[in-house]
């Protein structure tokens, strides 16, 4: 029966641990921070993941391809936050550090907005 006990109390923790994860992203992904948070990314899966923004999400697979991976789309619900792959829609690093907030201020409380 011991077998049993450790098993429940593995799955018990498991869904506290999985219960926390979904409280998180929710705060993360609150529209009150979305000037803060772009995306958050978490595992779903053996080699299956989830990246949420406020306005989409999208689930994906990495498989094996050659020496490296590929990435499969599985599902999208609203905007995919990975669809835009531009490297130009960033500003430049030197930009981001010149509108950095002062040191020892909550990050971003700077006046700087990102585009979109």
């Amino acid at each position: 029966m011991s077998g049993s006990s450790s098993l429940t109390t593995s799955s018990t923790a498991g869904d506290e641990h999985r219960a926390a994860v979904d409280t998180a992203e929710a705060a993360l992904l609150d529209p009150a921070v979305e000037h803060l948070v772009e995306v958050v990314l978490r595992s779903v899966g053996d080699h299956a993941y989830e990246a949420a923004a406020v306005d989409g999400r999208v689930r994906f697979r990495r498989e094996p391809e050659g020496t490296g991976w590929r990435f499969v789309e599985e599902r999208v619900e609203g905007r995919n936050p990975l669809g835009d792959q531009a490297t130009d829609r960033f500003s430049p690093l030197a930009e981001e550090r010149a509108k950095a907030p002062p040191a020892g201020s909550p990050r971003g409380c700077s006046s700087s907005s990102r585009s979109r």
